[in-house]
């Protein structure tokens, strides 16, 4: 019956501990033996960390907290990348805060409405000064572009794909030429427009100008 109990304490406290978790910093965790937890997790910052332990500590009836959270490993260089197929957008890489990714995402949904997003972004620190505004100019020329993507690493820029029209080709290759944030151009890859091809009376039938 002692383990039963025991068992039942802990479900307890793991259930109300993590309920608080989730309210509060749902990317922590905590496991119990008897009233005795653990909280483990990667968290943003040592603010969070902190606030983990302390959210877990003051759960009713838990004895000791001990803290194994630890920070996001350095990704060097920093790296995102946006792909656009089809009907949707893969997002790849790294973000630095949710604050930040919940950004991108919505600058995403901001310009290309109702566009399906696949998000595979990983938790890192190493995030160089400029490289959300970066971001967001990728974004802004991602929504010119009928398919591609747009990298970055640190602050070196990647554009590759196909407009979507000859309208916006000119404002892409030009765009790239002065770049925000002190982004490096890496690379631009933007392929020629396909011609319009206009309908045109014509002795005998049509003629075809573009």
């Amino acid at each position: 019956s002692g383990w039963y109990i025991g068992g039942s304490v802990e479900r307890d406290l793991a259930l109300r501990a993590g309920d608080q978790l989730r309210a509060g910093q749902p990317w922590a965790t905590v496991t119990f033996n008897g009233r005795d937890g653990v909280v483990a997790g990667i968290a943003e910052n040592e603010i969070q960390q902190r606030e983990a332990a302390n959210i877990a500590a003051s759960t009713y009836g838990v004895r000791v907290i001990g803290n194994k959270t630890v920070l996001p490993m350095k990704a060097d260089p920093f790296v995102l990348t946006l792909e656009k197929a089809g009907e949707g957008i893969s997002l790849k890489g790294n973000f630095a805060t949710t604050a930040s990714r919940l950004a991108l995402i919505e600058s995403i949904e901001k310009s290309m409405p109702g566009i399906s997003l696949k998000d595979e972004l990983v938790l890192a620190s190493g995030k160089p000064d400029g490289f959300d505004t970066l971001a967001g100019f990728g974004v802004s020329q991602l929504a010119d572009l009928a398919s591609g993507e747009v990298t970055l690493s640190n602050l070196e820029y990647t554009i590759k794909g196909k407009p979507a029209g000859p309208e916006v080709y000119d404002k892409l290759t030009n765009a790239v030429k002065a770049l925000p944030a002190g982004g490096k151009l890496k690379a631009a890859e933007i392929a020629l427009p396909d011609p319009v091809l206009q309908p045109a009376p014509a002795p005998g039938g049509i003629e075809l100008h573009g």
